[in-house]
């Protein structure tokens, strides 16, 4: 019986060092100025639609032989904001996604490079490129804003 009630107080122990510690961390997080920047997950959204598009347009090939710049027509349609927002390029040539907006240019027969450029907020000028070998590439953010 001793053992149990030892073995329940290191248990309860554990749990409440566990628990302050979470509490610390939240309150330093909380105290931070400014709201915080998750460069990552932005980021993270122009890197999940450029795979996409890079797929569209591979498909696109082994069916018709050639890359389209239409991205309407190969299938591409990158996710809008959850408020149903997406933001407009330049041109119609550009499709818009939440942050960012997607080109692409196909620069020979067997060749293209898609374009995804942020366009608001602190990354805004994040320009993500991704070419036919899907290697991706990405021009920084203005100011440092995201490393």
């Amino acid at each position: 019986m001793k053992q149990e009630g030892v073995h329940l107080m290191r248990h309860s122990m554990r749990w409440l060092s566990v628990v302050g510690a979470l509490c610390g961390s939240w309150s330093a997080v909380a105290m931070a100025e400014g709201p915080p920047v998750d460069c990552g997950g932005i980021d993270g959204e122009a890197i999940r639609e450029m795979r996409a598009l890079y797929e569209a347009e591979r498909s696109w090939l082994y069916e018709k032989d050639k890359y389209s710049q239409d991205l309407a027509q190969v299938g591409f349609a990158p996710l809008g904001c959850t408020d149903g927002t997406r933001p407009s390029g330049p041109d119609s040539s550009w499709v818009g996604g939440c942050r960012f907006i997607y080109q692409v240019g196909v620069t020979g027969p067997r060749s293209f490079i898609a374009t995804a450029r942020a366009v608001s907020g602190v990354i805004s000028g994040l320009t993500p490129r991704i070419d036919e070998t899907g290697t991706l590439t990405r021009t920084p953010a203005p100011s440092g804003a995201c490393p």
